[in-house]
C-alpha cells in the first residue's frame, strides 16, 4: 500500500527487513522517571512470535530510499475472556525513527492494514501504553477520523522486586496433571486475558515453584519465565527521585539494585501467580521464597492489574514500580465486557 503521496509503502514485513526494524526498535525509548528500552535481541520478528501463537509485522519504508523508518505488531494468541477462550490481538510494537515522528501523516492507513491482515483471526484487541507516555495516551484517547478507539480499562503495574535473599520455606516443583488441574481447571479460565494454557514459549518444567501445606496442599505456586535470549530492558537513563536512588545501595535496603545506564536488567518474570485465597502474607512469604530461588536474577517482575486482589500482596512488599494503562482497541463496537480480575501476564507485554 502507498501513502503519502506515493512517498511511502506500507507492506507486512519479510525476514530480510530484520536490519531495517532492528534499527527502529533501538532507536526508541520511553521516558518517566526512569528511561527504558524495551528490545527483542537478537531478531524483533521472530521474538514477537513467541510471544502468541503467530504474530503480525508491518513496516513502512520510504520509496525512494527503501529505508524502514517505522514498524507495528499485533500478537495473536488465545486468552480468556469472560471464562471463554478468545483470539485475542495484542497490538505491541509501533516504533518510529525520531528523526521522522513528525513527518509521518499514514499512521491510520497502518493501524488499517494491521486491521485488515488479522480481522479473521481476532475476536478482541487490546493494548498497553506505559502511564508516562503521555504523547502517545494524549494522541490515542482522543477520536480521529479513520483511527481505531482506544477505549480505557484500567491502570497495569509492573512490580519490580529484589532477586536473592534468605530462603524462606521449602519449596518443590510441580507436576503436569498439578499444573492443569490447578491452573486450567481452576485459575485461568476466572482471569481476563490470562493464557489458555501455560505452555509458554520455552516455559519449562522446572520453572514451576509451589510452596506446600498439609497433606501436600498447593498454598502457592507460579514459574520464574527467563526471556532475556529474545526480549531484554535496556535502563537508558534515570530521572528525579531515581537519578539519586540509582546511587544508593539499595539492595541493602531490600529493593532491586538500580543497573547502571544503558546495561540490560538480568531479570526472569513471575508467572502465573497463584496465592491461596488471595492471602498477602502467604502471598509476601512465598515471593520471598521465589526471590531466594531465583537467586542468579538480579531482578523479578510481577504484573497486576488494578481489579486483582493480589495487589495486596505487594502493600509491605519493598519494590519499585511502573505503571501501563490497558485499552481495548476497537474499530466498530467494543468486544470485551469487563467483569473477571484481569490476568494480564506481565511476561506477554
Amino acid at each position: 500500500m502507498l501513502c503519502q503521496n506515493d512517498k511511502i509503502e506500507l507492506r507486512a514485513a519479510v525476514p530480510g527487513d530484520m536490519d531495517g526494524i532492528r534499527k527502529v526498535f533501538l532507536s526508541g525509548k520511553f521516558d518517566g522517571e526512569f528511561c527504558v528500552q524495551f528490545l527483542r535481541e537478537p531478531d524483533p520478528l521472530v521474538s514477537l512470535g513467541h510471544d502468541g501463537d503467530s504474530a503480525v509485522v508491518i513496516v513502512m519504508e520510504y520509496v525512494s530510499t527503501r529505508e524502514i523508518i517505522a514498524v507495528a505488531g499485533c500478537v495473536i494468541r488465545r486468552e480468556y475472556a469472560g471464562s471463554s477462550v478468545r483470539r485475542i490481538g495484542y497490538l505491541t510494537g509501533l516504533k518510529i525513527l525520531p528523526e521522522y515522528q513528525k513527518k509521518v501523516y499514514c499512521i491510520a492507513d497502518g493501524y488499517q492494514m494491521i486491521r485488515d491482515l488479522t480481522r479473521e483471526d481476532v475476536d478482541i484487541y487490546y493494548t498497553t501504553i506505559l502511564s508516562s507516555n503521555c504523547g502517545a495516551i494524549k494522541l490515542l484517547e482522543k477520536k480521529h477520523k479513520r483511527m481505531p478507539s482506544y477505549h480505557f480499562l484500567g491502570e497495569y503495574t509492573t512490580y519490580c522486586i529484589k532477586g536473592g535473599g534468605k530462603e524462606r520455606g521449602t519449596l518443590t516443583g510441580l507436576t503436569a496433571q498439578e499444573r492443569e488441574t490447578l491452573y486450567q481447571g481452576k485459575v485461568l479460565p476466572g482471569l481476563d486475558f490470562s493464557p489458555s494454557g501455560t505452555a509458554l514459549y520455552q516455559l519449562k518444567d522446572q520453572d514451576f515453584i509451589a510452596l506446600r501445606g498439609r497433606d501436600n496442599e498447593i498454598l502457592a505456586a507460579c514459574a520464574i519465565y527467563d526471556q532475556q535470549a529474545y526480549k531484554q530492558y535496556v535502563i537508558s537513563g534515570y530521572n528525579r527521585k531515581y537519578k539519586l536512588l540509582s546511587k544508593l545501595p539499595t539492595r541493602w535496603l531490600g529493593f532491586p539494585a538500580f543497573p547502571k545506564e544503558n546495561s540490560e536488567l538480568n531479570y526472569a518474570s513471575v508467572a502465573f501467580l497463584y496465592v491461596k485465597d488471595h492471602d498477602p502474607e502467604l502471598g509476601r512469604k512465598f515471593l520471598r521464597a521465589a526471590a531466594a530461588h531465583s537467586s542468579r536474577y538480579e531482578i523479578l517482575l510481577a504484573g497486576l492489574f488494578e481489579n486483582n486482589t493480589d495487589q495486596a500482596i505487594f502493600a509491605s512488599y519493598k519494590h519499585v514500580k511502573f505503571k501501563s494503562r490497558l485499552y481495548e482497541v476497537t474499530w466498530e463496537e467494543p468486544q470485551y465486557q469487563p467483569g473477571n480480575p484481569v490476568g494480564l501476564e506481565v511476561s506477554l507485554l
